[in-house]
């Protein structure tokens, strides 16, 4: 058996891989010829239509096994679901009758064999013949077995020199890159736990209890917590085999993210929506305090300064309770009205330094 080498501008090589699954409950659906051959018709048409080649098959009554070189980009587990599922499905049409006796959901069973064809297994795999005179098959041997079964030579280009052909991962996948769901899933994840230790700052937690507070697997919250330790932002203290985990209150994400976290929310919250339902044109609305300079707690309240036109005396007024301020419950947002003409000079210097939510403060000595 010749085997041609697929060239590019970097790397030469072929995805060939080895397959083998069974029937659904290891029925024999394919003990008769007829239905051996409409099973072996059903996966070439599948194999064709995705690109799929397919260089040996054997249809043995309850599996089938199946030497096939993917496209440079496909990989194995790809390539399976879509062999299983559009057989299975084009078979379904063909013989009804076979409904009957397996699920709808697939002729064939969930679990599969792959191995990734090097030589001596290509040659073996390759040898699936039906034996003279008997209903049995043969099998693939393991993988690194010195048996090659008697017949014809298997002629391999370049001899059997280890560069003959080259294993896909170092083709084309000497880096495994993430797919798409799993890098959103991890930036979710990711911010999720910048958000959490924002909400609770001097709060120590296990990684059972993170991952439960997250609402993600322990695994990608091991993985997270991981990164942000080596980015600083988090203190991982190892006791036994167990984590207590806490944040690093001077690290700069806790003003740099943080302060941008807190104002994000105070605007989405409807907060100055409720300042002109009390105090319809008011000159500035300004957040200070803790939530200004990120150093707030789940202890803390959100301060914000409204000035007005007059000569009123300070009036500090509670506008009410948020629900929910990111994982925290029940933060109080307290109102600090002034004129400028009555306000304490010590006051006016924190609310100076604050952050102009709307309208305009002016600053003067």
């Amino acid at each position: 058996m010749q085997i041609e080498l697929a060239r590019s501008s970097h790397s030469v090589g072929r995805n060939i891989w080895v397959f083998e699954w069974c029937t659904k409950y290891r029925y024999k659906m394919m003990g008769k010829l007829e239905n051996r051959n409409i099973v072996a018709a059903c996966v070439r048409q599948a194999a064709h239509r995705h690109s799929i080649n397919i260089i040996e098959m054997a249809v043995m009554p309850d599996h089938i096994h199946m030497v096939a070189s993917l496209p440079k980009r496909m990989d194995d587990i790809k390539a399976v679901k879509l062999l299983k599922g559009a057989s299975s499905r084009k078979l379904f049409q063909v013989k009804e009758k076979v409904c009957l006796e397996v699920s709808k959901a697939s002729f064939l069973e969930q679990g599969i064999l792959l191995t990734h064809s090097r030589n001596n297994r290509l040659a073996d795999a390759s040898r699936l013949r039906q034996k003279p005179g008997s209903s049995s098959w043969g099998a693939v041997p393991e993988l690194g077995s010195p048996r090659i079964y008697s017949g014809e030579d298997v002629t391999l280009p370049y001899g059997y020199r280890k560069a003959y052909i080259v294993p896909n991962v170092t083709i084309y996948m000497a880096t495994k890159k993430l797919k798409k769901t799993d890098i959103l899933e991890t930036n979710e994840a990711y911010n999720k736990a910048l958000i959490w230790f924002f909400s609770f700052p001097k709060r120590k937690i296990g990684l059972s209890d993170l991952s439960d507070e997250l609402d993600i697997s322990k695994t990608t919250a091991k993985r997270i917590v991981e990164r942000l330790e080596k980015e600083g932002f988090l203190n991982k203290e190892v006791i036994g085999k167990a984590w207590r985990i806490s944040c690093n209150i001077g690290y700069p994400y806790n003003i740099t993210r943080k302060i941008c976290y807190n104002l994000q929310m105070i605007y989405e919250s409807g907060i100055l929506n409720d300042i002109h339902e009390i105090i319809p044109n008011p000159i500035s609305v300004t957040l200070f305090g803790s939530y200004r300079k990120g150093d707030d707690d789940d202890e803390s309240d959100i301060d914000i300064a409204v000035e007005i036109i007059g000569n009123d005396d300070i009036k500090i007024y509670e506008l009410g309770v948020l629900p929910q301020f990111g994982y925290r419950t029940n933060v109080v947002v307290n109102l600090h009205i002034f004129s400028r003409n009555k306000v304490d000079m010590n006051l006016f210097s924190n609310i100076a330094n604050g952050i102009v939510l709307e309208g305009f403060l002016e600053v003067r000595p």
